[in-house]
């Protein structure tokens, strides 16, 4: 009894521990947009589909992705670009696989702040199944790693109908985000939201190793994914959300 006893302790200790750290070194916590114009962009299939938008990608001031996204494997830089200004991350904490992190990327947790089981699980998916203790604990404490706040993730599950254990995407939650950021101009433009219509989840699907893929499959029950496709339609009529494809093309 001894081991479990021993897990509770800790990620209890240092999830006290991770409120009480000064995220003000965090760059979006701060208020330092690198610029105006902000692109989020999804990890759906349609982000390699249609028109490449690698080079259009790149221009935009702020490109946001998320978790095991890819833009190197099998020529996808092309479709997707190679720009990373933040990175968004689930409970799995990508940012710290070599093969994920972005340096200099601005790195901010989705749903860190959602519920004590949620938070929970971003030391203990790591910290714990990973046996990688000293390196979660060194993330989780980086006073550069932010997260959405609370208040945030409670006003857009009351916005889109949410109840019980389901919670918004991190792709819903930082567009939200961005549009409550002073200095952004809008819209702001989204592509590779696709909101899990499909049979495949992400347009990387062939190379994500059997754990990522059986991840990906219970966490898409964990959302409400018509309902995130009414919000965001919702905010496209507003004028507040683009569709990378449907961008005014320059003369």
């Amino acid at each position: 009894w001894d081991h479990p006893y021993w897990w509770m302790v800790h990620t209890a200790s240092l999830m006290e521990k991770m409120f009480t750290i000064d995220r003000s070194a965090n760059r979006l916590r701060a208020g330092k947009l690198y610029g105006s114009k902000i692109l989020v962009v999804g990890n759906g299939p349609s982000a390699v589909e249609g028109e490449p938008f690698g080079d259009v990608i790149d221009t935009f001031d702020e490109v946001v992705r998320f978790n095991n996204f890819q833009t190197k494997a099998a020529g996808m830089s092309k479709w997707v670009g190679t720009k990373t200004t933040v990175h968004f991350s689930d409970g799995v904490l990508y940012p710290t696989f070599t093969e994920y992190h972005v340096p200099n990327a601005t790195v901010m947790l989705s749903l860190f702040a959602d519920t004590v089981m949620v938070g929970g699980s971003y030391v203990l998916q790591r910290g714990g199944a990973d046996l990688k203790w000293k390196l979660t604990t060194a993330f989780l404490c980086d006073p550069q790693v932010d997260w959405i706040q609370k208040a945030d993730i409670d006003r857009l599950k009351k916005a889109l109908g949410l109840k019980g254990i389901k919670h918004p995407t991190s792709g819903l939650l930082a567009i939200d985000y961005f549009l409550s950021q002073p200095g952004v101009e809008l819209p702001i433009y989204i592509h590779g939201f696709d909101f899990f219509m499909g049979p495949k989840i992400h347009y990387f699907h062939e190379n994500e190793p059997l754990f990522e893929r059986l991840n990906n499959n219970i966490g898409v029950n964990m959302h409400s994914p018509y309902r995130e496709k009414q919000y965001v339609e919702k905010l496209i009529e507003e004028g507040k959300v683009c569709f990378l494809k449907d961008m005014p093309k320059k003369k």
